[in-house]
């Protein structure tokens, strides 16, 4: 069969590889695992006849993910969650409002990610042969895995992933696909990423119907990895499977495909989107009192103002729910923790122009939005917490919400762990800072995006500022 026609679909200034194949009445995102390359994947009869097989029952759509294949590489690969959000960006493109994924090897934990925090898109959940980070990948396999890059298009993955790999044409092809799949660089990059990721604490805020699939003697991730997995998302479903291969396609591929049918074409009960993987952020104001006696009571109420209409703009440019004012500050949520981070520290910098100073606080988990206008759950009670320990000009955050941000510039350290009122466990804080200073290339597009936020911030801030014009002027 002749692959089909690879498209491109942009995230920022980053185009990712995609392909559609069948027309089944359920979508079915494949998100792969270390590299993958969207036509060189075609030459495979194996890979050809597991796709044909899905696509008798589903709309299947393929990507590279950044970094890999066809798909830009960039000169950052970005966070996890960065890459998380081309899921999306992809069922945007093909105009997927819904759909199933399946996540195999490395891209199990990034569609785990995606269906906790994006549960309204997904139908169903699908993992086979993974593992929830890289602190399950030590020892033996660590080493073999770190000499494969070390000889990167050397064809060595194949005695990582395949049963039989003895046969010097797989490992001609194996070094084919290495060498098409990704950079050294690049597969250097997501191997340190994959190490530093871990996604066990998302597991129990997954509420879509999951199956986890796993070989019992898969070569690469061990078959108890699956097992915990399944035992650590609400209500899902484990299936092990005979099999000595890595990849779902090697082997006898009979046994996934006919459980992924079951799953994604009706034998899965919907659950309610009202759970969700989410970023809850605090912020407060820090001294306000002495601050409110030294403006005086109109100023203040100018001040406060002007710090509302501030939030509001950052909390809508990331796409945010402001949940509620606290009088000093807010509770915001947010989809992702980067989007949280990047928000907190610009509100943070932006409020000594204000003559204010403030603290803030995030936490990364299982929200349940009990109304419209309100979110229940501990995720809330942590962060303020957590807010209530940071100091003048901090953002301070969870440890989970910062290993979600495994591949971004942020400076982060660890505060230790600490006894939160009202918290049953103790949680490691640690503080996020701005990335280092740097040279930061900025284009057009870019530019020209903050030119227009300094406008609109100018423009709303400036009847305040004539009235204190008018003040000045009559003294």
């Amino acid at each position: 069969m002749a692959a089909p026609t690879t498209r491109y679909a942009r995230n920022g200034e980053i185009h990712i590889a995609y392909q559609v194949i069948g027309d089944g009445p359920v979508d079915l995102v494949v998100a792969p695992g270390f590299v993958s390359h969207c036509d060189l994947n075609w030459t495979a009869p194996a890979y050809v006849d597991f796709v044909q097989r899905l696509a008798t029952f589903a709309r299947v759509i393929l990507f590279d993910k950044r970094g890999t294949g066809l798909s830009d590489a960039g000169s950052d690969l970005g966070s996890f969650e960065t890459r998380m959000s081309d899921i999306g960006v992809v069922m945007d493109a093909v105009g997927s409002e819904r759909a199933s994924l399946f996540g195999y090897s490395e891209g199990g934990p990034l569609a785990s990610l995606y269906a906790a925090t994006h549960p309204d898109r997904v139908e169903s959940l699908v993992l086979f042969g993974t593992f929830p980070g890289g602190a399950y990948i030590t020892g033996g396999m660590r080493k073999r895995l770190e000499d494969a890059i070390d000889h990167w298009g050397e064809g060595r993955t194949a005695g990582i992933f395949l049963a039989e790999a003895d046969s010097p044409m797989t490992r001609r092809f194996m070094g084919l696909y290495e060498r098409a799949g990704a950079s050294p660089g690049a597969a250097r990059w997501m191997s340190d990423a994959v190490r530093d990721l871990d996604v066990t604490p998302v597991l129990p805020a997954l509420h879509v119907p999951t199956l986890v699939v796993h070989r019992r003697d898969d070569p690469f991730a061990l078959a108890h990895w699956g097992r915990a997995m399944a035992d650590a998302i609400p209500g899902a479903h484990y299936l092990e499977v005979d099999g000595r291969d890595h990849l779902p396609w090697f082997g006898d591929p009979d046994p996934l495909v006919e459980a992924v049918e079951r799953h994604v074409s009706g034998g899965s009960v919907r659950r309610s989107p009202s759970r969700l993987l989410g970023t809850v952020l605090f912020t407060d104001l820090v001294d306000s009192t002495p601050a409110l006696t030294k403006m005086g009571d109109e100023r203040w109420a100018e001040t406060i103002q002007q710090h509302n209409n501030l939030c509001r703009e950052e909390f809508d440019e990331m796409d945010a729910w402001a949940v509620k004012s606290t009088g000093d500050g807010f509770m915001a949520c947010f989809s992702t923790p980067e989007k949280a981070v990047r928000c907190g520290l610009q509100l943070l910098a932006a409020m000594p122009e204000l003559g204010l100073a403030a603290r803030a606080g995030l936490h990364t988990g299982d929200l349940e939005r009990v109304d419209i206008d309100d979110i229940a759950g501990l995720t809330p009670v942590i962060a303020s917490r957590i807010s209530d320990t940071a100091g003048p000009g901090e953002l301070l955050a969870s440890r989970f919400a910062s290993d979600l941000l495994v591949g971004s510039e942020h400076a982060i350290n660890s505060l230790g762990l600490h006894s939160l009122r009202g918290v049953p466990d103790p949680v490691e804080i640690v503080r996020i800072d701005k990335p280092s200073e740097k040279a930061e290339s900025l284009d057009f597009t870019t530019i020209t995006d903050r030119a227009d936020r300094l406008a609109l911030r100018a423009a709303r801030r400036m009847p305040a500022l004539m009235r204190a014009l008018a003040r000045l002027a009559e003294r």
